[in-house]
């Protein structure tokens, strides 16, 4: 019992720590949500989701969250245009970098989506992703989960472009209807992050989206209005909120026994947006991952027979 529990409790512990620092020092640079999905998968899952090193895992995030900085502040285009070249920088680092880590994506989507051009977001990110590595090192010394042995992934030139070229296609369409409808969290990083991860090769990823849909709706509901019951009404800080949340994820995902780290970080999301957009913010985050499982099911073929098995 307490080799499970520690992981949840250091979970929780840097979300509101996370959240709290943001909360005295008055920064929402320091929100950054995709912590919270790093520990789903580096802490929280049976075993490490992604195929990298700790060290990548520090230098993937603080070096595309600095992207993301710079192409806020330094690059005069479009937020589309931002987004869609953000999203094609990421799928090369995917690719040089020899590993799966695609949470880089959403340390670089995010500044843009929120138009953040403060260089606070990226020291922050760093250290939050320092802290996440030394956790898991930390659990695996003393056993509370078993070691990973990362190997680099090797992917084809030749298949990996092709399969891009159809991600970036996909993204291109989707974020045109984002913005075309003033609903850029349709395309919110983490449903970006997840639907990589959704085209790539997880059949059995796949297999349970319905699983998936309820994770994901479930915790956007209750990050999205467990601040406005929490924080907007009742006028608690955000960092009970933000507790509530995670909470609630860790037992929700042990139900499911399903470790996704999107829904993690997409039920910290809201404590970074405007309030009149937290009522639609699940449902437009659904629609956008509905949208998206469609997409990465005709990209990969495959059946939706799946499903049912």
């Amino acid at each position: 019992m307490k080799k499970k529990l520690l992981p949840e409790l250091m979970t929780i512990v840097i979300v509101v720590i996370m959240v709290l620092m943001s909360e005295i020092f008055k920064e929402r640079e320091f929100i950054f949500p995709e912590i919270t999905a790093l520990a789903v998968g580096a802490w929280l899952a049976p075993k490490q989701v992604w195929k990298t090193n700790r060290i990548k895992l520090v230098i993937l995030i603080s070096l595309y969250a600095i992207f993301g900085v710079i192409l806020v502040r330094y690059v005069n285009i479009d937020i589309y245009f931002e987004v869609i070249l953000g999203f094609v920088v990421c799928l090369f680092g995917l690719y040089v970098s020899k590993t799966t880590f695609a949470p880089l994506i959403s340390a670089m989507i995010l500044p843009i989506i929120i138009n953040s051009e403060s260089w606070l977001y990226p020291i922050f990110a760093t250290i939050m992703a320092i802290m996440v590595v030394l956790g898991q090192k930390f659990l695996e010394k003393y056993e509370y989960r078993h070691d990973y042995k990362y190997i680099l992934v090797e992917n084809n030139l030749k298949d990996t472009l092709y399969l891009n070229i159809q991600r970036i296609g996909a993204l291109m369409i989707v974020a045109f209807i984002a913005f075309e409808l003033s609903l850029p969290f349709l395309i919110a990083p983490p449903i970006i992050v997840a639907f990589v991860e959704l085209s790539s090769n997880h059949p059995k990823l796949r297999s349970q989206v319905i699983k998936l849909l309820v994770l994901v709706f479930v915790m956007t509901f209750i990050g999205a209005y467990g601040r406005l019951l929490f924080s907007e009404i009742y006028k608690l800080p955000l960092t009970f909120s933000a507790m509530v949340s995670v909470i609630i994820m860790i037992i929700m995902m042990k139900g499911l026994k399903l470790y996704f780290p999107p829904a993690g970080a997409l039920a910290i999301l809201p404590l970074l947006i405007e309030t009149d957009k937290l009522i639609i913010y699940p449902f437009v985050v659904t629609s956008g991952f509905i949208i998206f499982i469609i997409i990465a099911f005709i990209i990969t073929k495959t059946p939706i027979s799946v499903i049912t098995k």
